[in-house]
């Protein structure tokens, strides 16, 4: 929930505010920590390049991370 909440769709590669998190990769996925619900090998994962979204079939490899934290 709080990685999907980063893209800013009026953006393009990468679509993110740039000043607020400057460098970001527009190549790869970031992961997520949540497992996806049906299958917990699957991690969801977005994609700075244009904000897409969805699983990786696989939690193993290397891909980024963004530390995000929900509201409190």
């Amino acid at each position: 929930k709080e990685l999907r909440s980063l893209p800013a769709y009026d953006r393009y590669s990468p679509a993110i505010n740039s000043t607020r998190f400057p460098w970001t990769p527009t190549d790869g996925v970031f992961l997520s920590s949540s497992p996806v619900a049906s299958d917990s090998s699957k991690a969801w994962m977005l994609y700075f390049y244009n904000g897409g979204d969805g699983y990786l079939n696989s939690r193993n490899g290397k891909h980024y991370v963004r530390l995000v934290r929900g509201e409190e």
